[in-house]
């Protein structure tokens, strides 16, 4: 049965909505979110070309979830809220999402806008103290889990938050996938990784006896989860990696995952989805990893972060020959009906590199810079908008991806954009 998954455009963060759908394809029958944060506030692009500059991702993105679980079978139910690690740009938008809004900016309330079944989050909850916008911190709202209601005076989250304390060595089924058979749902398989350093030199080595830093320790004890679609004839089932941001030894240790319990196998046999991992940085997605799951499609999470600059051209131009020397299937995208040209790929330019694109005259490298959209390989941000072109703000624009995995059957699919 089909299953959406629906990748938010925040710029420098992670926010993932999926709905898992039954014999009705109008009401889905679950849903879990994964992470919802930033480090920079973006407009969406979406209903023509011009940017509105009124409606910002931290209005559209809750708008767009909270539409989206009315419409389940149980309406406004989450029945899983993960939160990947304690780095804020995947998490201190949360409670701006969790909790209904006040009259005024300056109002707030204590009233859940829907009910969460299931919390999983990974790291520790003394680290989940960034908010964005007003509204607690995340540590509040988990230690006073029972204490919260819904608007008909439910309890907000049903059951005791759950933290992942131990390294996963098998995959764990977290939402079984209504009617896809035995295996088929979303499957958590990495987190809190303790593994030493393995794989390509991307990254930072930890001298062996140190801690890492906290910012390594977060990225690599992320929680990695795979959805699995329902098996085709001769077994084909499409894949649909969530990775967070994991780097090269969990990629590392994830390819050297065999024997019992790993029967779902993270290797292609039909169609293979990605969402990168640390938002397409050198420090992930290795060819190696590309060459081991040989995904169809491509998305990562782009920022306008000077402090971060992803994804790099230089990363980006090895990211592409490794999925182009998979011989991918080019995935068809199905174009919005008001914006029906295809989103454009966005990246920071720290060489002069060929994707292709011309350099302007003038302008200095470090810039973030838009090439022609690529049909298989999606930023989530695609222009940024300057002092240059007359504006005395600074804006950047963007898109939503939406993959529906069996949408017409076993290993079909439906990817748009808005």
């Amino acid at each position: 049965m089909p299953a959406e998954v629906n990748f938010f455009n925040v710029g420098q963060g992670d926010c993932t909505l999926i709905v898992f759908y039954g014999k009705d394809p109008t009401k889905g029958e679950a849903a879990v979110l994964v992470d919802f944060g930033t480090t920079n506030e973006i407009s969406h692009k979406f209903n023509g070309p011009v940017a509105l500059d009124t409606v910002r991702m931290y209005d559209h993105v809750p708008t767009e979830i909270v539409k989206k679980l009315a419409a389940l079978k149980s309406p406004n139910t989450l029945d899983l809220l993960i939160l990947t690690h304690p780095d804020q740009d995947h998490y201190n938008l949360m409670s701006h999402l969790l909790f209904t809004r006040g009259a005024t900016e300056g109002e707030k309330t204590e009233t859940f806008r829907f009910k969460v079944r299931n919390v999983l989050y990974a790291g520790k909850l003394d680290e989940y103290t960034n908010i964005r916008v007003r509204g607690p911190h995340m540590k509040k709202v988990l230690q006073d889990w029972d204490k919260h209601k819904t608007a008909s005076g439910e309890q907000a989250i049903e059951n005791v938050p759950r933290a992942l304390t131990a390294e996963v060595v098998t995959p764990e089924l977290l939402v079984p996938m209504p009617g896809g058979g035995a295996k088929a749902g979303l499957y958590l398989i990495a987190g809190m990784t303790a593994s030493p350093d393995l794989g390509p030199p991307a990254a930072k080595k930890a001298r062996s006896g140190t801690e890492l830093p906290s910012e390594e320790r977060a990225n690599r004890h992320s929680i990695a989860l795979m959805l699995l679609g329902e098996a085709a004839a001769g077994g084909k089932a499409q894949r649909v990696f969530l990775m967070a941001d994991t780097g090269h030894e969990v990629e590392s240790v994830l390819m050297s995952r065999t024997g019992p319990g790993w029967d779902i196998g993270l290797q292609k046999t039909g169609m293979s989805w990605l969402k990168a991992g640390h938002h397409g940085s050198a420090v992930s997605t290795t060819p190696e990893w590309l060459d081991f799951i040989k995904p169809d499609g491509i998305f990562i999470s782009a920022g306008t972060s000077k402090n971060y600059k992803h994804p790099r051209l230089s990363h980006l131009k090895k990211i592409m020959e490794s999925w182009k020397s998979n011989s991918p299937v080019i995935p068809a995208v199905q174009p919005n009906v008001a914006d029906t040209e295809l989103p454009g790929i966005g990246y920071f330019a720290d060489i002069v590199g060929v994707l292709p694109r011309t350099p302007t005259p003038g302008k200095p490298l470090n810039n973030f810079l838009t090439e022609p959209g690529v049909r298989g390989v999606a930023t989530s941000l695609v222009r940024y908008i300057d002092e240059a072109d007359g504006r005395v703000d600074i804006e950047s624009v963007g898109y939503d991806w939406h993959l529906t995995i069996d949408s017409r059957g076993p290993n079909t699919y439906l990817l748009t954009y808005s």
